[in-house]
């Protein structure tokens, strides 16, 4: 017999999930009604309301969540040759990600993944090539090819549990109708709050900002953007009916604190490199092979990853630290690469005027030695300072290329994209070039 308990959750767990919990006076507050449960039997997992705005993610008993690349409720298929790598925060305890299963798994041939957990009752198969590099844990058989190799260790037939979290988002009170994202120009600024059908036509931009959003539908077409300014803290994202990404996506910051929620029961559409956490618990989720690598991680009914296909993992996460303003981590980072392209300067004007002083000495050298005029020494003495000085020139061009990729540097440390400052408004005031000591 199934046994379930369900506890309202308390701020501990919310942070846990990385769901927002201040107070009803905070802008991200929520309005939920939320549970934990734990299924002692594989596959047995509760079903629940999606199109009333419930959501849940079910793991491994045990297992951090957000360690999770992939979690799958029906079925998970990893395809040939993908790879699900471990990046992100926090820092991996090693380079591939976690994957998890409540039902069907295969892991295809020539995939790399990091450890594998299948709770469902059918056999779990790693078929030829395929690579696990950690731990393989199922409620059912496991099937390894030869050519397959498991790394840690394999435990088949266990008897394990799995945890359910569950919540619902209340639907607004006030719904703001429908938007369209007009082309060319500057983008459509979305303040936080309920919409109908949200569309980003080709060659327009939509920026959504810190704060939650529920949209009935969203759909950004090909050629058109979706950024999100997650700078100042978390964007949540509840869609209810469709999901359509064909557009780019961009966030300003690469901590992980965007979260989609999609409650549809229809397969959301994507077709480009996806950034944030998307959690579809009614839904099929294709996850495609594309130019760039998916950054984020992946909830669903059923997640299907493509032939080829690379997954970054970076799962929403809150650290509870209140975020640097923009404006001081850029101008930050601006007088680090200030400082870092003065000093290729001050090199260069001391190299050229220790040459200057080296070439006049040549030619009194010269004429004393050679017995030759002064003008004819000093002639092929400039000769050689000239090539002196260009070496010097492209040795100061490389130095002011790398001062100035110290700005990118600087900006990923602080878990900026490299060109958030410039997108915001904030210039640098740094050259690439020396104007004079």
């Amino acid at each position: 017999m199934n046994q379930r308990r369900s506890v309202r959750l308390t701020c501990v767990l919310f942070a846990a999930m990385g769901i927002a919990c201040q107070g009803p006076d905070d802008e991200l507050a929520w309005d939920v009604e939320a549970t934990r449960g734990v299924v002692l039997s594989p596959g047995d997992v509760p079903r629940v309301d999606s199109a009333g705005g419930e959501y849940h993610v079910v793991v491994p008993l045990g297992l951090q969540r957000f360690r999770i690349t992939l979690g799958a409720e029906r079925s998970l298929h990893v395809g040939r040759g993908a790879k699900i790598l471990a990046f992100g925060f926090p820092p991996p305890t090693q380079p591939y990600g976690f994957v998890s299963s409540m039902g069907r798994t295969l892991v295809d041939g020539d995939s790399e993944v990091g450890s594998v957990y299948s709770y469902g009752g059918t056999p779990l198969r790693i078929a030829a090539g395929a690579k696990v590099h950690g731990y393989v844990k199922a409620c059912a058989p496991v099937e390894i090819s030869r050519r397959a190799r498991v790394e840690v260790g394999v435990q088949e037939n266990a008897q394990a549990m799995a945890e359910v979290f569950g919540w619902r988002v209340a639907p607004a009170a006030h719904n703001l109708g429908d938007r369209t994202s007009p082309p060319g120009g500057e983008p459509l600024d979305l303040e936080p709050g309920a919409y109908a059908k949200v569309r980003v036509g080709p060659g327009s931009t939509l920026r959504l900002r810190r704060g939650r959003y529920q949209f009935d539908a969203l759909d950004v077409e090909h050629g058109g953007r979706l950024e999100t300014n997650n700078t100042l803290g978390p964007v949540y994202v509840w869609i209810h009916q469709s999901l359509s990404l064909s557009g780019s996506m961009y966030a300003y910051s690469r901590e992980p604190n965007v979260l989609f929620g999609y409650s549809g029961g229809s397969a959301p559409v994507i077709r480009t490199p996806f950034h944030g956490t998307l959690v579809a618990p009614d839904a099929t989720v294709s996850i495609p092979a594309t130019h760039s690598p998916h950054r984020g991680a992946f909830f669903a009914g059923a997640i299907e990853v493509a032939d080829r296909a690379t997954i970054e993992h970076a799962s929403f996460w809150l650290r509870h630290v209140p975020p640097a303003e923009p404006a001081r981590v850029c101008a930050q980072c601006a007088e680090v690469t200030r400082l870092a392209a003065q000093e290729c300067c001050a090199s260069l004007y001391h190299s050229m005027a220790t040459g200057q002083r080296a070439a006049s000495t040549c030619a009194r050298l010269c004429a004393s030695i050679a017995g030759r005029p002064v003008d004819s020494c000093r002639m092929q003495c400039e000769r050689q300072s000239s090539r002196a000085t260009a070496r010097l020139d492209a040795e100061a061009k490389d130095c002011l290329r790398n001062a100035l990729g110290s700005f990118s540097d600087c900006l990923v440390s602080q878990s900026y994209n490299p060109d958030t400052c410039s997108k915001l408004g904030y210039a640098t005031g740094v050259t690439a070039s020396c104007t004079g000591p």
